[in-house]
């Protein structure tokens, strides 16, 4: 690729061969020029995308998107080579090294345009957020988050810079440390995540899909505890309507708990819980989603949770952050939203509610009665023990699993 781009700037320069085994091949002026023909364009501007989105898409020195391949990044490259100019210009010998606003535009354009060919406007957040409910299990299929971007693009534009000035006998290169990476005994190593402002919010997410968080409650538990989550987000809770003892269970000590089942269907159905020290919002249109079924609805809440910092807050940085703009001010005008929403919503369950079969203001007579009663034998009510469920709820005087695992114990005792 060096060759490539070698062979239209150098002054001078006409041919350029490469030798493989024994042969020497017309590799660079040759690939050049045709692709100059093919395309149409300048020769240098061509061979300065071709470098440019080489490197940003991975190189040896740059990290590589998960199934975007070569022949998918040059395609959408020559498709917008226009947009691409200021990214290809960058690190031209005798130009600035800054990063100016114009190149990371350009680079975050060709970016979005690699996982989404309509015109999407937003950043990359937005992408995310846009893409989650159509990926299908492996989110590296995800775009990089803008943060990521940022971080990915400094690595890119400094070894672009190397590789245009390669040539010169005193090259200026920018500063590694200011593009990316970090000193670790003494090797320059890639930054995972942006340096944080005194005012920024640390939140470790969690996101599983559960199926039936009834039957994994414990285990669920366990992993929040383990993992020092502050919130966890859990698709397919496969939870039924009206109940909340799984979720109430699950949740530790300070924790909350928000969720949305999947109603007039079996599985399906979201949750998010979080430690109580947390201010979590929901608006009103989340709501009105929320009746209605399908997995596009589960992933628009969850993305409306893992993409919007602003609805989930601890409450001591507060005073640190904006107000968030969905978070209005309390007014008669909201109020009155919110009691006609719920009035409605009391309406339609009413109308759900099937008439009673009988009346109920009869008083029926006992069927049968119990006049005696057999004792029970210690084998049977072994019997019972072993075999109650796993999950147990607070309401329990024992928990199940304590009964099941000291009953030996207990009920040989006289």
């Amino acid at each position: 690729m060096m060759c490539i781009y070698y062979i239209t700037h150098m002054d001078g320069l006409q041919e350029l061969w490469v030798k493989k085994m024994d042969i020497y091949l017309p590799h660079a002026h040759v690939i050049a020029d045709a692709l100059a023909v093919k395309y149409d364009v300048e020769a240098a501007d061509l061979s300065s995308m071709l470098l440019s989105t080489y490197i940003l898409t991975g190189c040896d020195t740059v990290s590589y998107l998960y199934r975007r391949g070569k022949k998918l990044a040059y395609k959408t490259a020559v498709d917008h080579l226009e947009d691409l100019l200021p990214l290809c210009r960058y690190g031209d010998p005798g130009e600035s090294l800054d990063v100016k606003e114009d190149v990371v535009t350009a680079a975050r354009q060709y970016m979005v345009s690699l996982y989404e060919r309509s015109d999407f406007s937003g950043n990359l957040d937005a992408l995310q957020a846009h893409l989650f409910g159509n990926i299908k299990g492996d989110m590296r299929y995800l775009p990089p988050t803008e943060d990521a971007f940022q971080l990915h693009l400094r690595r890119a534009l400094h070894q672009l810079a190397v590789c245009k000035r390669a040539h010169m006998s005193q090259p200026t290169y920018p500063v590694a440390t200011d593009f990316g990476r970090e000193l670790v005994s003494d090797q320059r190593e890639p930054v995972s995540t942006p340096s944080s402002s005194s005012s920024g919010v640390s939140v470790k997410l969690g996101l599983l899909n559960a199926r039936s968080v009834k039957e994994n409650t414990s285990v669920l538990s366990d992993f929040i505890s383990n993992q020092d989550l502050d919130c966890f987000g859990i698709t397919e809770s496969w939870q039924v309507p009206g109940d909340f003892s799984a979720l109430i269970e699950l949740c530790p000590v300070g924790w909350k708990f928000h969720c949305t089942p999947r109603c007039g269907k079996t599985g399906g159905g979201v949750a998010f819980v979080y430690k109580d020290n947390y201010t979590c919002s929901i608006s009103l249109e989340m709501l009105r989603d929320s009746q209605q079924s399908g997995k596009k609805r589960e992933s628009k809440i969850l993305c409306h949770f893992f993409t919007q910092p602003q609805s989930f807050i601890p409450d001591h940085k507060l005073c640190c952050i904006p107000s968030p703009t969905a978070i209005q001010d309390p007014s008669p005008a909201k109020c009155e939203e919110f009691l006609s929403f719920f009035c409605e919503k009391v309406i339609n369950i009413r109308r759900n509610i099937p008439p009673p079969t009988q009346d109920l203001a009869t008083t029926l007579g006992c069927a049968s009665n119990l006049p005696s009663f057999d004792p029970i034998s210690m084998s049977s009510l072994s019997e019972m023990a072993s075999s109650l469920k796993p999950a147990s709820s607070p309401l329990d005087p024992v928990p199940a699993p304590l009964l099941k695992e000291v009953f030996d114990t207990v009920g040989g005792a006289k």
